[in-house]
């Protein structure tokens, strides 16, 4: 009887510590930029156009600011804040290169300007 009793424990405790571990590493947190848009979505999903127009709110209001060339406002692949970002420019007398790149994931992209 003691050793079911203890089983049970024992059992119970180790299915708490991998649920524990799985919960963990699923749960992603929001980039800070996106947190006051977040707070404003609906409790229903909203459609393509309302998501949009939410976003699009926020921009006129100067609260998500995106870049001035690229237009992103966080890493297109892990989501790094803008101001993580690394800016490099190069060029000549006839042509100037932008480049913007993420120290995190290493994703680059570049503009002529």
């Amino acid at each position: 009887m003691i050793e079911l009793i203890g089983g049970a424990i024992l059992g119970g405790v180790i299915s708490w510590v991998i649920t524990r571990y799985y919960y963990k590493k699923s749960s992603v947190k929001a980039p800070e930029w996106a947190k006051p848009l977040i707070e404003k979505l609906p409790e229903v999903t909203p459609s393509l156009e309302e998501l949009t127009a939410l976003f699009q709110k926020e921009i006129n209001k100067g609260t998500i600011k995106p870049h001035p060339v690229f237009q992103h406002v966080a890493c297109p692949n892990c989501n790094a804040p803008l101001d993580k970002l690394k800016e490099r420019i190069m060029g000549d007398d006839y042509t100037t290169i932008l480049e913007i790149s993420c120290p995190n994931c290493g994703w680059n992209d570049w503009a002529e300007v």
